[in-house]
């Protein structure tokens, strides 16, 4: 039988077009009904039929499932392709970046990281810390590198000169595009920056280099196209005596870059932070706009801080003097990458942990390794991060207005409710959750200074411990160290020495520390004798002994 094409409407067959098989008396007349003639069917054909069918219907449902659960179950590295995609949309009711890129792509390693809860922060920490850092390795090196993405505008020769590190573009796809200087060169649209989305912000942030002296005009050409209030700076100039960083603002008065006049207004210097105000103005433009510069000073040469407060301060400092209604904030170190990386996390985890109760490091740094290559470039930097945070949620804001402290300080002295001890001691209770790791008593551990200490539980940290330089015993081990720190003041960096009550054997130590160092004032915070204990030797009895050898020492230098 022929089949029915898709416009015929099918027919029954008439009974007399059917090769029916006649049945005819012996008169040789047909009757009038038809009679069918029944073939039983052999039963062994029952019992090979059946078994076949249940196999082959075994079959199709084991493939049925097998298809439904590959399409569920997500790829190794997900869909790529639509992470150039914007992160955010108006049709989801959910506006954080993040959280879409949670539901976008849904990768193996970003399902097995959730969030984490804030109340369950020090533990998870403390798992991850486990076996020396075993487990944050492992989490670290799980994360996406977010390299397949183009960067043809970075590789043009023209824009070369301009990247400061080779191997730190700027992706294609979440580049800042400049508005092409008229009659400018070719590539006038291009600096190495990108955007970054921040919580619950699309391109809340800028990451870029530390600008070259030949691009710092179209570095304050992108401050101004982008209409930013804030620029936060995460390093020194120079470090180690290399370049990190052209200066890119007037030292006074001010200073013409391309289109951009920028003046300065004002600075103000803290001990690891420096705030200054600038006026900028464009060539046509009657405009003028304040933008002011944060730039932290306290992250060391190499490695990451001893401890978070000092950037958690800044950050604070940050967030008050950001304009609401300005541009994106634009955020650089050197390359743009690592400490650039840290500062855009820590920042936007805080926000959520304020909202949400929750931080996401692990989807928030795979986020912006989408936006710009090695962002949070070590693991390092990663557990950084997590201890940052970590002592944000447990300690909370401290700082006080002067206005405000009396009554800060009555809150303080009150019992909670529910408990029976006051906020006072709960607050300085939390001051004991601050973990030390041995290794940063190096010097204090040296069983030739471990004489030296009158306490054994108050040890000097080995990165701010003061150092002598040896004096007679120049050379010795151990001749270098005194049971003494630098503390930063507000406005000074190691503006005191904290040291402990000088011993019997240390008291020439403690002379020595303060001649090196020309401190001319002593507090003195005890008595010699408390309680029937001594507490202190008493600081002048060799002091003259000291100061004569000190002059003699300067004479023979005199006389080289």
């Amino acid at each position: 039988m022929r089949e029915v094409g898709p416009e015929e409407v099918p027919k029954r067959p008439e009974l007399r077009d059917m090769n029916l098989p006649s049945n005819t008396g012996s008169s040789g007349t047909s009757n009038d009904h038809v009679s069918v003639r029944s073939s039983a069917t052999p039963p062994g054909l029952l019992w090979l039929v059946g078994p076949v069918i249940a196999a082959i219907l075994l079959t199709a449902a084991l493939i049925l499932l097998f298809v439904v659960k590959k399409r569920r179950r997500p790829s190794k590295y997900g869909e790529t392709s639509g992470v150039t995609k914007p992160l955010i949309g108006n049709s989801h009711p959910n506006n954080d970046p993040v959280e879409l890129r949670r539901l976008q792509f849904q990768t193996p390693a970003m399902v097995s990281h959730p969030p984490v809860p804030i109340n369950y922060l020090a533990q998870h920490i403390d798992l991850l810390k486990a076996n020396d850092n075993f487990k944050f390795s492992q989490e670290y090196e799980s994360i996406e590198p977010g390299q397949q993405f183009t960067w043809d505008h970075s590789n043009m020769d023209v824009n070369k000169p301009k990247n400061r590190y080779a191997n730190v573009i700027a992706y294609d796809h979440s580049r800042v595009v400049l508005q092409p200087l008229p009659d400018g060169p070719p590539g006038s649209d291009y600096i190495n920056a990108n955007y970054c989305d921040g919580y619950r912000k699309h391109n809340a942030y800028v990451a870029t280099q530390g600008p070259l002296q030949e691009t710092a005009g179209d570095f304050w050409r992108m401050c101004w196209e982008v209409r930013t209030s804030t620029i936060v700076m995460m390093t020194k100039l120079e470090e180690r005596t290399r370049v990190k960083c052209d200066q890119y603002w007037p030292a006074r008065g001010s200073q013409t870059y391309g289109p951009i006049t920028v003046a300065l207004v004002s600075v103000q210097e803290l001990a690891t932070y420096v705030v200054r105000s600038f006026h900028l103005t464009r060539t046509g433009d009657v405009e003028t706009r304040e933008v002011k510069q944060l730039q932290f000073g306290a992250w060391p040469d190499h490695g990451v801080p001893d401890h978070p407060a000092p950037l958690l301060q800044f950050m604070k400092r940050v967030r008050a003097v950001n304009l609401v209604e300005s541009g994106p904030v634009v955020v650089h170190c050197s390359a743009g990458v690592g400490r650039t990386g840290c500062f855009i996390v820590i920042d936007a985890m805080l926000e959520r942990a304020k909202n949400e109760h929750s931080v996401d490091i692990y989807a928030h740094v795979t986020c912006l390794r989408a936006q710009r290559n090695y962002m949070v470039q070590t693991e390092e930097q990663y557990i950084f991060i997590h201890d940052a945070l970590l002592e944000a949620v447990t300690c909370g804001e401290t700082e006080v207005s002067v206005r405000n402290l009396p009554m800060h300080i009555q809150q303080l002295s009150q019992m909670d409710a529910g408990t029976t001890v006051t906020g006072m001691e709960l607050e300085f209770k939390k001051l004991t959750l601050v973990k030390s790791e041995f290794c940063r008593f190096v010097s204090a551990s040296l069983p030739v200074n471990k004489p030296k200490t009158r306490l054994v539980h108050l040890l000097p940290y080995e990165n701010t411990r003061v150092c002598l330089s040896g004096g007679s015993s120049r050379g010795l081990e151990g001749s270098d160290y005194i049971n003494a720190n630098f503390i930063d003041g507000y406005r000074q960096r190691g503006a005191y020495i904290a040291t402990q009550g000088p011993l019997q054997i240390t008291t020439d130590d403690f002379w020595r520390m303060l001649w090196e160092h020309n401190s001319t004032i002593v507090v003195m915070l005890t008595k010699l004798h408390e309680l029937g204990r001594v507490k202190q030797i008493h600081l002048v009895i060799n002091l003259m002994a000291f100061i004569l050898f000190y002059l003699s020492r300067l004479i023979d230098y005199s006389q080289q």
